[in-house]
């Protein structure tokens, strides 16, 4: 019985292998997964080395940059915005509005001292008014 228990102990220890010894989904999946890896690094580390492969790259990082700066000249000459303008924009149009809001709470701050200092002078021409008559 004792042995039993232990058995049981270890397969929930070791949950990679199943009691007959088998692998389980679980180390397959995990294997699979680390021989996937070590595939992509393989391939990776030899194509940063391939000359050939680092041209081609540099070539086409080059073509996507010209490619920009027609689109962009493109966009200018039919006065349209590019990415950029619009980011500009955008950014202009938040300080602005970060600027307003500044301005309406300045705003609010002398509406209400006017408020405060027009009922102090009420409250000091009511008696004046009532002694007058």
């Amino acid at each position: 019985m004792a042995n039993e228990t232990e058995k049981k102990a270890e397969q929930v220890v070791q949950p990679d292998v199943e009691p007959e010894g088998e692998p389980t989904v679980r180390s397959l999946l995990g294997r699979l997964k680390d021989s996937g890896e070590q595939v992509i690094n393989d391939l990776s580390q030899q194509l940063l080395e391939n000359p050939t492969f680092l041209a081609a790259l540099r070539r086409s990082i080059e073509a996507k940059q010209r490619v920009g700066r027609t689109i962009s000249g493109t966009m200018d000459f039919v006065n349209l915005p590019s990415k950029n303008d619009m980011t500009a924009i955008m950014d202009a149009i938040e300080h602005l509005s970060v600027r307003v809001a500044k301005q309406e709470r300045t705003l609010a701050t002398i509406e209400r001292r006017l408020a405060e200092m027009n009922a102090t002078l009420g409250a000091l021409s009511a008696p004046r008014t009532a002694e007058g008559r």
